[in-house]
């Protein structure tokens, strides 16, 4: 689905991601982990033709993503970004922009089946009962089950999320990763998702990729990469890391430094 080589991109004369080289396979669930400044978010700005590569290349299904039109790849991939703008507009307004890449070039208004497409969405996300109701008055957590039901209504082949978790209890954070991971099983949806909390990461991604400096430091399945040797190497702080007992994939514990005998 997915293929990087040698990627390095930034802003202006500022390299924040460097050498970056890695694949995710179709129906995978493939989570990017690492320290503020990392460039986990630069790097999936250059996977969604955001910003564009200053070496490297990035290859979608065999062709590289300089040779496909924005319109095009709007119809392969969706992104859910951190804080999008949503204002003054409903919940099935909002979610019904998703269905934009896929309209005639002199269609002004939703048809019969872009309205059909958005509230599937909606009810995939449990969201159609606020339908009505402005963006603007809904919890975090709801309004991150609406922006997931407007990346839906793409039809996409590969959803791209950048820390869809960070406002989230944690509760709505496990509802939300849930969903993600019944759409990634009903669908065969192929999802690359930015996590902070490494013990979320471990639970519900396929792989791994953790970065530091703007590199790869590891990448592999969960438990080749969540291991304390990484963590401390890359957070600079001591962890234990154990099987959790339920799932049988790694959990991390931090350690206080005021418990650590000097």
């Amino acid at each position: 689905m997915l293929e990087v080589k040698q990627l390095s991109c930034g802003y202006e004369k500022r390299i924040i991601v460097n050498g970056v080289n890695f694949s995710v396979k179709s129906g995978e669930i493939y989570g990017i982990i690492g320290p503020n400044g990392c460039g986990k978010t630069t790097l999936l700005r250059a996977l969604s033709k955001i910003l564009p590569p200053v070496n490297g290349k990035i290859i979608y299904d065999g062709k590289d993503l300089i040779d496909i039109k924005y319109s095009g790849f709007a119809k392969i991939a969706a992104v859910v970004s951190a804080d999008p703008y949503f204002e003054g507009i409903t919940v099935e307004e909002y979610v019904l922009m998703g269905r934009i890449p896929h309209r005639d070039r002199l269609q002004f208004f939703d048809s019969d089946n872009d309205i059909k497409i958005a509230e599937e969405s909606m009810v995939k996300t449990d969201v159609l009962c606020f339908r009505d109701r402005q963006m603007q008055e809904l919890s975090s957590g709801e309004r991150q089950r609406v922006f997931l039901a407007k990346a839906l209504a793409q039809k996409p082949k590969i959803l791209f999320l950048d820390e869809p978790t960070s406002h989230l209890d944690i509760g709505h954070q496990i509802e939300l990763l849930e969903l993600l991971k019944q759409l990634n099983k009903e669908t065969k949806l192929t999802i690359v998702i930015i996590l902070h909390d490494l013990n979320l990461s471990g639970s519900y991604c396929d792989k791994i990729l953790l970065m530091k400096d703007g590199k790869v430091y590891s990448e592999g399945n969960v438990d080749e990469v969540l291991t304390y040797q990484n963590i401390e190497a890359v957070y600079n702080t001591v962890v234990i890391v154990e099987k959790n007992s339920i799932t049988n994939r790694p959990h991390i514990f931090p350690v206080p430094k005021s418990c650590i005998a000097k």
